[in-house]
């Protein structure tokens, strides 16, 4: 292992893959989450799954479960909040492996060095989005999240869960209520981790897509938009 400079972030080399260190730290939980997800980053069309209605309780039960509106809509909310959450995390862990490894940055480097000052200006404007974006994803890839990922509201959606089937007259449907007040608090602490990281993987694929044609259309240089291209998914 040996570290590389560029004109952009520090680089670790691992073998033959780049990766900025700050999010290489966040590749084993995301990864985890996203075993079975191929390498190539989501394409910026791909619905997120936090807006997918969930078919499984948290029980493995058809959802919704029996139940008030209310707390059915509650429990759907933190399935969808866990299921934006693995999909959010692999995704920026993709996104940011793939540029680095393709040495991206360093191509957007180079461009500009061999440019006319005009060309270089919007270059090295193009380059400043793309390291903004791509530092802010591993800003929150890398912070404390209020509520673990890898757990999310799990232990709150069971108990809302379980005591939702309670019938109105038993000792557990007094419990409902506290068992409400903690799935809304445990998904408004989730929802302030997981709305940044959609919205820093939006602008990381924006500015990798914008990379990705600005590298395609330079002379002698369709190769090197390739790295771009395979990071938002797109032809």
């Amino acid at each position: 292992m040996r570290e590389i400079s560029t004109a952009g972030p520090k680089f670790v080399l691992f073998g033959s893959m780049r990766f900025c260190p700050a999010a290489a730290r966040a590749i084993p939980l995301a990864l985890a989450l996203a075993s079975s997800a191929s390498l190539g980053a989501e394409p910026a069309t791909t619905p997120r799954a936090s807006a997918a209605a969930p078919a499984l309780t948290y029980t493995g039960k058809p959802f919704p479960p029996p139940g008030s509106p209310a707390d059915q809509a509650l429990l759907g909310s933190l399935l969808q909040a866990q299921a934006g959450v693995a999909s959010e995390r692999a995704i920026a862990v993709r996104t940011t492996q793939r540029l680095g490894a393709d040495g991206v940055d360093r191509d957007l480097a180079a461009l500009e060095r061999s440019q006319a000052p005009g060309a270089a200006k919007r270059t090295g404007d193009v380059r400043a989005r793309l390291l903004g974006a791509w530092g802010k994803v591993t800003e929150v890839m890398t912070a404390r999240w209020a509520v673990d990922p890898r757990i999310g509201c799990r232990p709150e959606g069971i108990e809302l869960e379980v005591l939702m089937l309670a019938t109105p007259d038993s000792p557990a449907a007094a419990q409902l209520p506290l068992a409400r007040s903690k799935a809304r608090s445990c998904l408004d602490r989730q929802l302030l981790m997981l709305r940044p990281l959609e919205r820093a993987n939006r602008d990381l694929e924006d500015a990798a897509a914008e990379t990705r044609a600005l590298l395609t259309a330079a002379p002698g240089r369709a190769d090197a938009g390739a790295g771009a291209s395979a990071s938002t998914g797109k032809p």
